[in-house]
């Protein structure tokens, strides 16, 4: 089910799932082909599931290169471009999600983003200093570190932290021109420690994102459950990329 894309020397490695609208999922840190989900996800899109330089099967760079945003983004529209999506929504989560939101901020290809578990308008530069206290503690566990690295190479996800930690707080749904849906789980310490506002999902809606909230006990939970609300997701999808082609979005 796994392929392999080749740029250069570089391989990018991808999965395509399923027939209809166009949805990229960056494949970076969960195991999206386990997903309890994916079957009906499949059954409602054209799933990409797109693995950039740094991640999973695709190609590592060496301790003299530099993974950067730019390389990031072009890793994931190549795919995207084999794959034969010219306009596409992007689905993500944690880290994820903020990768989908940044790929919305560069290319006006991106039809609708659905972001999950990330501190959208909380504090990205919190977000960096936990990343870089995470690959600190890894390289305390070999066995750990070793584990890890065969999803994504620490230095990757660092990049993209730092990248982003650079941008003012909110800029990924400021600077973010086509419609968003957020989800996140009601109960999710992890993303309520990251200086978010005490009222996320109104916070939300006044900067035009709608939101879903999921009953769920700890950080993964909401991306377990999203197949309980995909048929709600195909709907919002359905409303604002229909809105879009005719020109405008809706709210």
């Amino acid at each position: 089910m796994t392929e392999l894309l080749e740029i250069g020397d570089a391989s990018l490695s991808y999965a395509v799932l399923g027939r209809g609208r166009g949805l990229l999922v960056p494949w970076c840190n969960l195991p999206w082909l386990d997903m309890p989900f994916i079957d009906a996800l499949s059954e409602r899109f054209t799933v990409v599931l797109a693995s950039p330089r740094g991640y999973q099967g695709s190609t590592r760079l060496t301790e003299t290169q530099a993974y950067d945003t730019g390389l990031l983004v072009a890793d994931l529209l190549a795919v995207c471009d084999h794959a034969g999506l010219e306009r596409f929504s992007v689905l993500g989560y944690s880290l994820t999600a903020a990768m989908a939101a940044w790929l919305a901020r560069e290319t006006t290809r991106v039809e609708a983003v659905i972001v999950g578990g990330f501190p959208l308008l909380g504090s990205y530069e919190s977000v960096l200093r936990r990343a870089e206290h995470n690959a600190a503690e890894l390289t305390r566990d070999e066995r750990a570190a070793e584990a890890q690295g065969r999803e994504f190479d620490p230095r990757a996800v660092l990049a993209f932290y730092q990248a982003l930690a650079q941008l003012s707080d909110g800029a990924l749904i400021a600077d973010v021109n086509c419609p968003v849906l957020a989800f996140w789980g009601t109960n999710d310490t992890l993303l309520q420690s990251f200086n978010m506002p005490a009222d996320f999902r109104q916070a939300l809606l006044d900067h035009g994102v709608a939101t879903i909230e999921l009953e769920t006990g700890d950080h993964l939970g909401a991306i377990l459950q999203l197949g309980t609300v995909l048929q709600d997701v195909s709907a919002w999808l359905d409303g604002v990329t229909s809105d879009s082609r005719n020109g405008h979005f809706g709210s």
